[in-house]
């Protein structure tokens, strides 16, 4: 059998048909960051990958542990010979034939590498430029805490943010509330306390975010979560972005609202002792 693909008739490839990440969205990923010989972070990262994948009901293979994973990724750095640190991208999908309705919960998998410049790892001085993008509202439920491959919203934000000059976006849930950037969790500061919106407000239950609570409290800061309205961004101090590769980043701007860094620079440091172990 044969497909159109890009204006040529090719041998339909498997992926085409079968990988229902690819024709659903069935699917769900992890981003993990490897440096000085290993993944930092790896059991938070494993918690959440295997967590979303039960309630996706997706069946991991036996054999799919957390040892396992942390000697495939070896593997693979070892084999494409990176030495520096990397980006590393675990996708699980449901691999079954059918249409919606699946004929099994069998899950395969694909681990792919990047290398990534040290200077990603770095405290960056010149804060982000944020704004809100509000076209599209993020749902809230257990659903919107997972690291789906249905990423299309994630995606329209972070071009509009693109075609307004920032560097991120800011989402929205359905009921107005800020949650989350592109690929970062939130957290505003005042004074010493952070405060970041709940996993019950929509935003993803990111590996990272989960770390700083227990940075912020190594450090002595208070932390609460809760909703986060729109005029709570203009009274804070600073407000702080997190992911698995970059850390800690903190927002210089937001309409005509600067912000400090203070503390985001203390976390970021204390994010990095970790990653270097």
């Amino acid at each position: 059998m044969q497909i159109i693909h890009n204006n040529h008739l090719i041998e339909t490839p498997e992926w085409a048909t079968t990988n229902r990440s690819f024709r659903y969205g069935d699917g769900l990923f992890e981003t993990i960051l490897w440096h000085h010989g290993k993944a930092p972070f790896l059991s938070l990262h494993w918690s959440r990958l295997s967590q979303s994948a039960a309630y996706l009901g997706m069946d991991l293979p036996t054999y799919f542990t957390e040892a396992y994973l942390a000697e495939q990724l070896l593997i693979l750095i070892n084999q494409n010979q990176i030495e520096g640190p990397a980006r590393i991208r675990i996708t699980l999908y449901r691999d079954s034939e059918g249409t919606y309705k699946t004929l099994s919960n069998k899950t395969g998998f694909t681990i792919d590498c990047q290398l990534i410049d040290v200077k990603q790892l770095e405290f960056v001085e010149s804060g982000v430029l944020v704004g809100l993008y509000k076209e599209n509202l993020k749902s809230t439920g257990p659903l919107a805490n997972i690291k789906t491959t249905s990423a299309l919203l994630y995606c329209l934000a972070i071009q509009y943010a693109k075609e307004q000059g920032w560097d991120d976006a800011l989402m929205l849930n359905a009921k107005g509330n800020i949650i989350e950037a592109t690929s970062s969790n939130l957290f505003l500061v005042k004074g010493s306390a952070l405060h970041t919106p709940p996993l019950k407000e929509g935003p993803l239950d990111g590996a990272t975010r989960k770390l700083v609570f227990e940075l912020a409290m190594e450090k002595g800061y208070n932390i609460s979560a809760g909703p986060v309205e729109g005029k709570m961004l203009l009274d804070a101090d600073e407000i702080i972005l997190t992911n698995a590769i970059q850390g800690i980043r903190w927002v210089g701007q937001y309409g005509t609202k600067t912000y400090g860094n203070q503390i985001a620079r203390k976390l970021h440091s204390a994010w990095l002792e970790r990653v270097r172990g």
